[in-house]
């Protein structure tokens, strides 16, 4: 269908991919999936085998691999592709799902000949997957599958899969309500005629109002809960398969955060993303550390018209963890993909359900309205034709984005695209044009200088070293800290001869504890017994810190904590409560001039700020004006305190102060200049985009919160997600992948055995730096203040097998050539502006090689979406890698050594004319 109800394309909501939680390595296993049900040839790798076809061809430009079909219909006729698939089994469910890229008119992928005909239809012009359910009749034991254009034109089909899901669903209804009825006492709820209720139901607060044949529900405690009359769990898990539903409509201009639609007693959900006003989204959990949990995104709900909403969750295990899986729908189409779980998810709340609210939080209220909701248990497979409630809508299939209203006509802004750090998007641009922009999104001075250093060490010291802690309170005497030898000249050393370019000294951390004398806390080195009366620089830690890193020639960052535990307004903490103290804003000059204040500032800086903000700003100017340069600004999302004590950050006050007296920093995590990678593992994405879509304003520069899909996402931005949220604006917010050397972040005697090794640091390596990010490798010093033996000798292995592998390019063709000069803004592009293309460089004598380095000139943007690289075999092409972006830096590794003499690069798709700087082989050390 063209849009649902709400104006929304439903049928493929943004597929994200699911995230691990802490703890878990990788996906679960899938006994509760589907089976493959005999397709042959659905990725036409071996062109039209297979399939029965009028009007169609095999074609190259594939979404994967290297094959498609191409629907080519002339005018007056159709093209189709067809095949007929034997060996089903009666009354069973099946999925066919599939990828199509077509040229604004509908191209349609179906199946028929199973007791009935389905099909969904597809617009977008960039590949949109696209995924329907049928069930087969009681005497089918075949189904034709076809993808099919009507109208002339071109569009092309791949990745088609048909997959067996199960038997034909058996439903039990256990509740099935349109709100006609009445809450008769306090909070417990009368059905009316023809509804069903097997169990109890009621509001949570009592304050839910039923008006209408509706539920008005005002966020906060507010919800509706269900208690079934025969158990769905066994206490700990939900154990038994679940259809839940609700029609909702969400309230109009309502601040929305965690807002709860679902709630499988706590355990699964649907529900806003935190702090999102546009992104829902689906998952589950298991009732226990490491918790297993997934998740995915989907589409905003609307506020004119309600949405049908829906979770059908299945499990292995009648009792015990069993393996879970989770399918989100929204008016009928399935959101995403489905989710599987290698436990059951949690019951988190004694077995109840939850409607407009989290069955355990209970704090999660949702900001709208309910006006019918249904739960079922059920064996097979579900399809939206189980549903109990009414979904609208007339079909699923395109996930193009619907032409916002007044566009029909507007074909949106055009002309040349002025490369910027920041390129805003018009309302009713183009998927097309968005995709155009994009390739024009370029760094700006200072976050290329970032990028080009590629390593940068982290070094997290203080009041958490002489405690033993990772996180600790603020309530720590300052006479706990101190160091007896002191030496960031020995820091810089070992982190020099690991190569390092940058190094971030945390002067706050969470505890609040300052490595310098602030004037504005007393809880500081100075009152530490290492102060020694105040002789600068040995009584301040960060003086010493960038002198050393000046004198090895590192840049310099600083972390400060916006989290501060010894500011908590709380007795025991060693600050003067100006944490979370609901203090009013007052105005602010900054810097604030104290008694004895040594300063004469010649610039001032005027905000309204309450308490916290105001001491905030004044350690930012302290130490961005006071140290000379300083290159990052590290402020962390962690607050350990979230819940208890409510601090708002002035972020945009503090990127506005940090500009005008550091313009040289990049801001990062909680900052507008570079992103957190979504781990703290070091491992980069397979396609880690620099190039990212925001909803919002701009000038906020609120870039972490604006981000149109979390930070944790598999997948940021790519054609899909970029074309299906339509954003405000696309940035230039590169990744920054951090880790420790150690499990901890701070140093542990326990942990000097536990020091990564150089081989895992080298491939740390591949998959931060090799993946379009920076490495930030934490390396703790001990209590002496020294990095302790094990971490130096680890850094001195990895810096010198970096060097030895990758410090000379084994290609040196005969002739020059810009792929091989080591010259960033010297690059290689396809003739005539094309978007693919390829060139050969060969070498006087044959090269054995078994890592590619690839890197592109990122001053001109980041282009290319795919690409492959060949070696010549003296007969032939052999493709040794093929793979996704390049962006910065791209580094592949072979599973063996390769012998040539000729090489071929060639760009198999990019959003505009792709410029590639390097193409280098090398030979691991």
């Amino acid at each position: 269908m063209d849009k649902d109800l709400y104006g929304n394309r439903v049928a493929d909501p943004p597929n994200t991919g699911a995230y691990q939680g802490p703890g878990v390595e990788g996906a679960a296993p899938d006994p509760v999936g589907p089976v493959a049900a005999g397709l042959a040839n659905g990725g036409f790798e071996q062109g039209l085998a297979g399939w029965s076809t009028r009007n169609a061809t095999a074609a190259a430009d594939a979404r994967t691999g290297s094959g498609a079909l191409r629907l080519n219909a002339p005018a007056g006729n159709f093209a189709t592709a067809e095949q007929t698939v034997s060996g089903l089994k009666p009354d069973t469910v099946y999925e066919l799902s599939g990828w199509i890229r077509s040229d604004g008119s509908p191209t349609v992928l179906g199946a028929k000949g199973f007791g009935a005909t389905m099909d969904n239809r597809v617009s977008a012009t960039t590949w949109t997957r696209t995924a329907l359910r049928f069930t087969t009749g009681a005497n089918n034991t075949t189904a034709t599958v076809y993808c099919y254009r009507e109208k002339p034109g071109q569009a092309s089909c791949d990745d088609l899969e048909l997959t067996e899901s199960g038997p034909r669903a058996v439903l039990t209804s256990k509740v099935k309500v349109g709100f006609g009825g009445s809450f008769t006492t306090a909070t417990g709820y009368t059905p009316s005629t023809g509804e069903n209720v097997d169990g109890t139901l009621s509001r949570m607060s009592g304050g839910e109002q039923l008006d209408g044949g509706a539920v008005t529900l005002g966020g906060g405690g507010q919800g509706i809960i269900y208690s079934p009359r025969e158990p769905v769990s066994d206490g700990k898990y939900l154990t038994k398969n679940i259809l839940s539903e609700a029609l909702v409509r969400r309230a109009a201009g309502a601040k929305l955060d965690f807002d709860t639609v679902l709630s499988l007693a706590g355990g699964g959900y649907y529900r806003y993303r935190s702090g999102s006003q546009n992104v829902t989204q689906f998952g589950m959990y298991g009732p226990e550390a490491p918790w297993y949990e997934q998740q995915q995104d989907g589409p905003d709900l609307s506020s004119d018209a309600y949405t049908h909403v829906a979770l059908a969750y299945s499990t292995t295990g009648t009792t015990g963890p069993g393996v879970a899986r989770l399918t989100a729908y929204i008016n009928g189409c399935q959101a995403g993909t489905a989710l599987v779980n290698q436990v059951a998810a949690a019951d988190a709340a004694k077995g109840v359900l939850a409607f407009g609210n989290d069955a355990g939080t209970r704090n999660r209220g949702l900001h709208g309205s309910l006006d019918g909701i249904a739960v079922a248990t059920y064996t097979g497979a579900v399809t939206p034709e189980d549903f109990q409630l009414t979904a609208p809508g007339s079909g699923c299939g395109d996930g193009t984005p619907p032409l916002p209203p007044g566009c029909e006509d507007d074909p949106g802004t055009s002309g040349p695209v002025t490369p910027s750090s920041v390129v805003t998007v018009a309302t009713c641009d183009r998927p097309d044009r968005i995709l155009e922009k994009a390739a024009h999104v370029v760094p700006d001075a200072k976050q290329l200088a970032w990028q080009q250093k590629e390593l940068t060490a982290f070094v997290h010291y203080g009041m958490n070293t002489f405690t033993d802690k990772e996180w600790g309170d603020g309530t720590e005497a300052e006479s706990v800290y101190n160091p007896t030898g002191l030496d960031p000249d020995q820091w810089m050393a070992s982190l020099k001869a690991g190569g390092f370019k940058q190094v971030i000294l945390t002067v706050k951390h969470h505890d609040g504890f300052l490595l310098y004398p602030s004037r504005y806390s007393d809880h500081s080195v100075k009152n530490s017994p290492w102060w020694q009366g105040g002789a600068n620089p040995k009584g301040d830690v960060f003086v010493a810190f960038v002198k050393a890193a000046r004198s090895a020639g590192l840049g310099v960052g600083v972390y400060l904590s916006p989290a501060d535990g010894a500011e908590i307004p709380a007795a025991g903490h060693r600050g003067k409560g100006r944490f979370g103290n609901n203090s009013a804003k007052k105005t602010v000059t900054v810097p604030t001039l104290v008694d004895g204040d040594d300063r004469t500032p010649g610039t001032t800086y005027t905000y309204r700020a309450d308490d916290y903000n105001a001491y905030f700003m004044n350690q930012l100017y302290e130490l961005l004006t006071q140290y000379g340069q300083i290159d990052e600004v590290w402020l962390d999302g962690a607050n350990p305190w979230a819940g208890q004590y409510d601090q708002p950050y002035q972020t945009t006050d503090w990127y506005d102060l940090i500009g005008k007296v550091a313009p040289h920093a990049n801001v990062a995590i909680n900052g507008p200049d570079i992103r957190w990678v979504g781990t703290e593992t070091a491992s980069g994405r397979d396609d880690e985009w620099s190039v990212i879509p925001f909803k919002g304003d701009p000038a906020s520069r609120n870039r972490d919160d604006d981000m149109v899909v979390p930070p944790e996402s598999d997948d940021l931005a790519s054609r899909d997600v970029l074309t299906a949220h339509h954003p405000d604006y696309l940035a230039w917010y590169p990744a920054e992948s951090d880790v420790s050397i150690r499990p901890g972040w701070f140093w542990h005697a326990s942990q000097d055995s536990q020091v990564k090794t150089p081989a895992k640091l080298l491939d740390l390596y591949r998959t931060s730096v090799g993946r379009n990010s920076v490495l930030l490798l934490n390396v703790p010093p001990n209590r002496a203040g020294r990095i302790s033996d094990p971490d130096t000798a680890a850094l001195a292995s990895f810096g010198q097998t970096v060097r030895a592998t990758y410090g000379t390019n084994l290609l040196v063709p005969s002739a020059g050539s810009p792929l091989t000069d080591e010259e960033l803004t010297s690059a290689w592009s396809p003739a005539g502006d094309a978007r693919s293309g390829e060139v050969v460089v060969e070498s006087p004598q044959p090269v054995t090689f078994d890592r590619v380095v690839l890197q592109g000139d990122i001053t001109r943007g980041q282009r290319v979406e795919s690409f492959a690289v060949d070696v010549w075999d003296g007969t032939a092409w052999k493709t040794v890698v093929q793979a996704g972006t390049i962006g910065y830096k791209r580094i592949e590794h072979l599973s063996a050594p390769v012998t040539t003499s000729k090489v071929r690069l060639r760009v198999l798709g990019a959003r505009a004319n792709p410029h590639v700087a390097k193409l280098g082989l090398y030979r691991a050390s």
